[in-house]
Order: structure tokens, then sequence, then C-alpha cells
């Protein structure tokens, strides 16, 4: 099965100093979100959405040498979501509790699964990646990812859960058209000749 994210939504870009307000992922057809503003406001909430999203992301199987499990595909997720994630989550004390050792969560954030990051493989300097997504997919959201924050201060947390399912569903698309780019069968066919 296909995992695509995690994602997040977050007031900012420095984990110092802004919080995580959405996290989400799509499995199996089906939309995963945790909500900050479904918890109240300030850390508690921003903890307790982490929280969620951790004890349910910690179950889906993950793919291990010769092993089976689901592949993780999605968009920045290496140079975003995943440090901003951890940082959030070492500030807010996450890390280090019982249930959560900081070798736990790195395990299962980081350390497996593996992402396939389309970052990686499409090249945000390029364009990011709402236009790789109206480009390959034909889709163009009507909120930007830079209105998130303003969204979230306005208290218009529908706009932002639209948001969040236009995204999920575009990554998946997009990764679908990936997959019939003839540049990307050329790297699958290189990846089995060096296994």
């Amino acid at each position: 099965m296909i995992t695509f994210g995690f994602d997040i939504e977050t007031t900012g870009l420095d984990p110092f100093q802004n919080e995580i307000i959405t996290i989400q992922y799509r499995r199996g057809g089906e939309n995963f979100v945790w909500k900050s503003w479904d918890y109240g406001t300030g850390t508690p909430a921003e903890t307790e959405t982490i929280l969620g999203f951790l004890d349910k992301w910690q179950h889906i199987p993950r793919k291990l040498k010769g092993g089976m499990g689901d592949i993780f595909v999605g968009f920045n997720v290496e140079k975003f979501d995943l440090p901003f994630l951890l940082v959030r989550s070492i500030r807010l004390g996450i890390a280090g509790r019982p249930e959560w050792p900081e070798s736990e969560l790195w395990w299962n954030v980081v350390g497996h699964p593996s992402y396939l990051d389309l970052y990686q493989l499409l090249g945000d300097h390029l364009m990011g990646f709402a236009k790789w997504r109206k480009c390959m997919v034909g889709t163009f959201g009507d909120v930007t990812g830079r209105q998130i924050p303003e969204l979230y201060a306005r208290g218009q947390h529908h706009a932002i859960e639209q948001y969040v399912r236009d995204e999920l569903a575009s990554l998946e698309k997009t990764y679908e058209a990936v997959l019939k780019e003839p540049f990307y069968k050329t790297l699958l066919e290189l990846r089995k000749k060096a296994d």
C-alpha cells in the first residue's frame, strides 16, 4: 500500500517559533487529519495533535529490506516536514516521554519509513508543488500554503481543511502522473541494476 505524506501545516516556517496546526496523510484512499483546533489552543493543542498523529502513524507497516510494507510518498517531507515535526516534538517534551523515547520517535518518523520525496525528484527550485500539480494533474487549489497561517489566525478552519484534502488528493494524482513519465521508468530500471 502507498501512504501519501505525512504532511504538516504550520503557523510559519520556523519550528523554534511557529507551531504545527495540522498533520495529515492519505492511505488507501482515506485521509487521516489531526487538527490542533480540535484540542483547544496553544501548546496543549499542538502536543495533542502531534501525539494523535504519532499514535496512529506508528502502526503503518514499514517496508524493511526483503519485507512487506507501505511505500511513503511526500513532497518536501525530508527538508521541511520531518525536521519541523522533530524540533516541535523535542521542544514540547514529546520526545523522551516513556511512550515516545527519542529513539522510538526517530525510528517511527525518520529512520523508517523510507520516503519517496517528490521534491527531490521534481525539484522545488524549478517550481513549487502547486505548479507541478497544475502542470501534471491539471488542478490548482483556491488556497495556497502561504495563506494557511492567516486563515488559522482568522479561525477559518474549514478553508484549511479543504486545502488539506486537496493537497492529499493532488499528491496522490501527482505521484500517479510521475509513475507514467519515462524518466521515472528509467530511474526504476537503474535501481534494479544497482540491486
